[in-house]
């Protein structure tokens, strides 16, 4: 049935990214190969020595942190993925194809599975009219070989259209000829400040059918899907398929007197589902825990396993209905509004009888005959039923379980929605058997004996059909999940540690939760919803955004699931370097996600100083829970020697006193082996301990958490100290040393910098700031003191009258135009420090002066304004063609250079220089759900799905304190 909440969801969003299905996009950009011939002498060194590296790394069976000679080309084909975070991800595309796929954690394959598809069976008076793959093309694998060739495919995408605002998505069919509309409505649980139901490894398709004919049709959907995801482990054979089935997932009993229209009902039969063999669940520490609500029955003889809840009705109702009726027969018959009395059955006593819908019937009967006779109680009774399909993926490398399923709906013992399945087909076949069985009567017929395990050479696939009667007129909803069940992680390194991720808290680790995610799913979608649009209407209804960064601010927020993400559950008392783990580690979780699906390192800490104010903003404590793993990598050492790519020599992997470049490669052992970069030695590098100090107050300004500082100082002391040896002629700057030691890493910088140097002004304040909290006050003297010397020196050596330098070298780029020197100027405004006039860290003529330059140059003169803000422009308005990132776009550059420009008041000038980046990559470019770290003039882009672009967040947190700024003054 079509729920009250439901009834305009289908609807798409007037704000979002959408194409037609036939769209094709008026540019194709190329992947960036090779510099220029001046760029490439400097960086010749480096290449050969990186090559040699790859190598090496490719003889051990390993992969190197960067391929550069293994980027695929471009495809424009990427949409909204699935999932939650942290549990693994599956892509799927704006045509519905399903391409991008990370159960490995970290390491990313991009195989189009072909026979990944729903499927629509429309019939009339008992015939079927209409049969179609809702797939906008034919799949070029299958055009040369037998597989799905008797199916239909190549539906007009003319007629239909995609509408991308995530984590949702919105697919529309307009089937004319039959009077059919179908909106596919896909949705994944990410919400904000949820550390629950975000973890969980599940999407949810509900499926709006609407008939705008004059005559009541028959509708099935079907989805088929294969027990893998496109690798060749799929047909190495020993997979196995078998139907289940979830009796009593939500059931609503809802009894109706005629007289006065009272009510009650009895709805929510199990406010959490889960196999009761399954999960110990903490419950006083999580809202909304599982009960131990479902027993598992044995195999029954058709080949499916049966779980059943452990509720006996008829019991709540011999407790409940005196009250019940008492209410119903108090009820004043002359009101003739309705009263609703809800009943929260996870409260009451449980027994271990098993109920069915006849039992449900039977009480329903037994209350309206010992009803007072005055009052006639009408019974509605609805259960709704999950049946589906587990997918046993049994590959040495990979192993999981995929499920697909659908929810049947049965109303007063009429079935509402009938859902039927395919446990087993050849995904290689022609699969004619399956598509006839569906056109004959819309609903699979299962043979026994299909739950068989496969054979080499055989893709093993699965079906699951739901039907149902859509009236003339009327709509109807079909629900379809999807879930895949990896409780654990291990990494490349075959070191024997391994980690179970965050949702096994919830759902256990046996492996056998599939189940119990398909149906949670289920029962929980309107919850998600409701939350998802809590958090985006006020954003989507604020007049003064612009429409393309409603799209943008919520589309870029893919990469946090699909980021290569992990997301782990930790019970240990110490990691794997005797440092005691935090209790916020414990209770949240430990997170961390690459640097881009082709940078192939989790948590790269420069990089994640941009992107960090999306888990800053929206799920605090994972920051802060990322916060403390860099905080005790900062104290720990590794002498480990290792050669250096950039400047040759040998370096040992990790320093005290420094903060970690990242966290270490999937490939490897991330958290234990860190610093999986080795392009430079990072401990030379001027603005990573800089980001951790910056970062830490921010955090502390969002969250107020005093202890997480406290906990804090001594690693940020460390890290300071460490930089402050940098300052080489103790003028209060810290000096860059002549080569790329920064996030911009093959531009080469000397002496001091506008960049580094406004970082080191600005961490500066900031530890003051901190110092003062903690009432450290040498601490506060001391970097008091510095801080002084360095604002003179500062403007000294690189203010030119109407911008900051780059650097206060006497190299002919040392006044290039620097679209991102203004990093810690932008945190510290955010953190509403250094601001007053009592408290200036930088002028702020000069820092306003400074964003009107890079506007009119890098911004306004590059491109026309359209493109984002290139890295350097010379003064003579010309690009910086000195360095091959000089003459880059970055993307996330740019948006933390929009909120600066936000903070400023520079409202117009900040958005217009953001648009340029929406309009080229998911507009001009169909790089939308992969948006690259870097983009040029010249059409090529490099290090496509990357995590810097996340700085998004920071420009509406911009845009929020001017407008709340505002409605204080006023």
């Amino acid at each position: 049935m079509t729920s009250k909440s439901d009834l305009k969801r289908h609807i798409p969003p007037l704000y979002g990214w959408r194409v037609n299905l036939d769209h094709e996009f008026s540019e194709k950009p190329k992947v960036f190969v090779f510099p220029r011939l001046s760029q490439a002498r400097k960086l010749a060194g480096m290449a050969f020595r990186y090559m040699k590296f790859t190598r090496k790394v490719k003889k051990k069976g390993k992969l190197p942190f960067i391929d550069p000679y293994a980027v695929s080309a471009c495809k424009q084909i990427y949409g909204v993925p699935l999932g939650g975070i942290g549990a693994g991800s599956i892509g799927r595309g704006w045509k519905g194809d399903f391409n991008r796929w990370q159960l490995r954690p970290g390491i990313y394959t991009y195989d189009t599975v072909d026979v990944n598809q729903f499927t629509v069976c429309i019939r009339k008076c008992g015939k079927t009219i209409y049969q179609q793959v809702l797939a906008p093309y034919y799949p070029v694998a299958i055009k040369n070989v037998e597989s799905l060739q008797s199916w239909t495919w190549s539906f007009d995408g003319g007629r239909g259209y995609y509408h991308a605002l995530y984590p949702r998505a919105w697919t529309v069919y307009h089937i004319t000829e039959h009077n059919i509309k179908l909106t596919c409505r896909q949705v994944s649980p990410i919400f904000p400040d949820n550390y629950k139901d975000t973890s969980l490894p599940v999407g949810v398709f509900v499926w709006t059918i609407e008939n705008i004919g004059m005559h009541d049709l028959d509708v099935s959907i079907m989805l088929t899907f294969q027990n893998g995801d496109g690798t060749n482990e799929d047909c190495v054979g020993g997979h196995n398929n078998e139907e289940f089935f979830c009796k009593g997932v939500y059931s609503e009993i809802r009894l109706q007197k005629d007289e006065s229209n009272a009510s009650f009902k009895i709805k929510n039969l199990l406010n959490g589902f889960t196999r009761s063999d399954n999960v110990k669940v903490q419950a006083n520490q999580y809202p909304n825990s599982f009960d131990d609500s479902f027993v598992v029955l044995s195999d029954s003889d058709d080949d499916v396993t049966h779980f059943e809840p452990k509720i006996d009705v008829c019991h709540i109702f011999e407790n409940k209905t005196c009250a019940s009726q008492k209410l119903c027969h108090n009820n004043d018959s002359k009101n003739s509004s309705a009263v609703d009395i809800d009943i929260n059955l996870v409260d009451l006593p449980k027994d271990d009888q098993k109920v069915s819908e006849k039992k449900i019937e039977n009480c329903c009967n037994n209350l309206m005959t010992n009803s007072d006779n005055n009052f006639l109680l009408h019974e509605m009774c609805e259960i709704h039923n999950v049946r589906g399909v587990l997918m046993k993926h049994n590959a040495l490398k990979k192993r999981f379980t995929l499920a697909i399923a659908a929810l049947q709906v049965i109303h007063n013992t009429i079935d509402v929605v009938q859902v039927s399945t395919k446990v087993a087909f050849d995904a290689q076949s022609p699969a004619a058997e399956l598509w006839e069985d569906l056109n004959d009567d819309g609903v699979l017929d299962n043979k026994r004996g299909d739950s068989c395990y496969s054979y080499p050479g055989q893709l093993l696939a699965a079906a699951v059909a739901a039907k149902t009667t859509v009236h003339a007129g009327a709509k109807q909803d079909l629900k379809f999940v999807l879930s895949w069940d990896q409780p654990f992680v291990t990494f490349g390194s075959d070191s024997g540690l391994s980690y179970c991720r965050r949702y096994t808290r919830f759902f256990g680790s046996n492996g056998n939760a599939s189940p119990s995610l398909c149906c949670y799913a289920l029962q929980n979608i309107d919850f998600w919803e409701d939350n998802i649009e809590r958090w985006q209407n006020p954003i989507l209804n604020d007049s003064e955004l612009p429409a393309w960064f409603k799209s943008a601010l919520f589309n870029e927020l893919y990469f946090i699931s699909d980021g290569g993400t992990v997301w782990l559950d930790i019970k240990r008392k110490k990691d794997s370097h005797g440092n005691f783990i935090s209790d916020l580690v414990k209770l949240y979780g430990r997170f961390a996600y690459l640097e881009g699906h082709e940078y192939r390192m989790y948590n790269t800490y420069d990089v994640h100083f941009y992107a960090s104010w999306a888990l800053a903003l929206l799920w605090p404590n994972l920051q802060i829970s990322m916060q403390y793993d860099i905080c005790n990598s900062v104290l720990n050492v590794d002498d480990e020697k290792r050669p250096i790519m950039m400047e040759g020599g040998i370096a040992p992997r990790k320093v005290i006193g420094c903060v970690p470049h990242d966290l270490g490669d999937p490939d490897d052992e991330p958290f234990v082996r860190v610093n999986a970069y080795c392009i430079h030695d990072t401990s030379q590098w001027k603005d990573l301990n800089l980001h951790f100090v910056l970062q830490v107050y921010r955090d502390f300004y969002i969250t107020k958490n005093k202890q997480f500082l406290m906990d804090m100082w001594p690693a940020m002391k460390a890290a300071m100290a460490h930089s402050l040896a940098q300052d080489i002629d103790g003028d209060g700057i810290i000096e860059n040393s002549g080569i790329a030691d920064s996030t911009f890493d093959t531009w080469v910088v000397t002496g001091p910098s506008a960049y580094t140097g406004g970082l080191w002004l600005s961490a500066l304040r900031c530890i003051i700031e901190i110092a003062h909290i903690l009432g450290l006050s040498q601490s506060i003297s001391k970097y008091k003191s510095i801080l002084e010397r360095g604002k003179k020196s500062y403007e000294k050596k690189l203010w030119n009258g109407t911008y900051y330098n780059y650097d206060g070298s006497e190299n002919d780029y040392h006044n290039c135009i620097m679209a991102g020197q203004c990093a810690g100027q932008w945190y510290l405004h955010a953190c509403d420090l250094g601001q007053t006039e009592d408290d200036l860290v930088f002028r702020p003529e000069q820092v306003h002066s400074t964003l009107k330059v890079i506007f009119q140059n890098n911004v306004m003169r590059f491109e026309d304004g359209f493109m984002g803000a290139v890295n350097g422009m010379r003064a003579d308005g010309t690009v910086d063609k000195n360095s091959l990132q000089a003459e880059e776009v970055w993307t996330g550059v740019t948006y933390a250079l929009a909120a600066t420009m936000i903070q400023h008041g520079m409202v117009r000038e900040g958005f217009r220089t953001a648009e340029g980046i929406y309009r080229t990559v998911y507009e001009k470019w169909g790089l939308g759900f992969q948006t690259p770290e870097a983009i040029t003039a010249n059409k090529t882009f490099r290090s496509r799905g990357y995590m810097r672009p996340l700085s998004i967040w920071s420009i509406y947190h911009a845009y929020s304190k001017r407008v709340n700024s505002h409605k204080g003054e006023s």
